[in-house]
C-alpha cells in the first residue's frame, strides 16, 4: 500500500479509490486498486533492468489494476 500512496502523491492522483478499501467496495470494486501507471512503471523497470536512462516508455492503461 505504501508504494501506491507514495505514487499518488508524486503523480498528483489523490483519488481515495486507490487506497481506501471501504470506499472502493462501496463503488462496486472488491478492494482499493493501484494507480494504472504505477503498474506500468513496475513493468517498465522489470523489462529494462536497473535504471540507466530517463527515456519515456510508451504505454496505456486498459483496466484498473488490482493489488492481488
Amino acid at each position: 500500500m505504501t508504494d501506491i500512496v507514495r505514487y499518488q502523491g508524486a503523480s498528483g492522483d489523490l483519488n481515495p479509490m486507490h487506497h481506501d478499501d471501504e470506499l472502493a467496495r462501496g463503488a462496486g470494486y472488491p478492494q482499493a486498486f493501484g494507480v494504472g501507471m504505477l503498474g506500468a512503471g513496475y513493468l517498465a523497470t522489470w523489462l529494462s533492468g536497473p535504471p540507466t536512462s530517463s527515456a519515456p516508455t510508451p504505454c496505456a492503461a486498459s483496466a484498473p489494476a488490482s493489488r492481488n
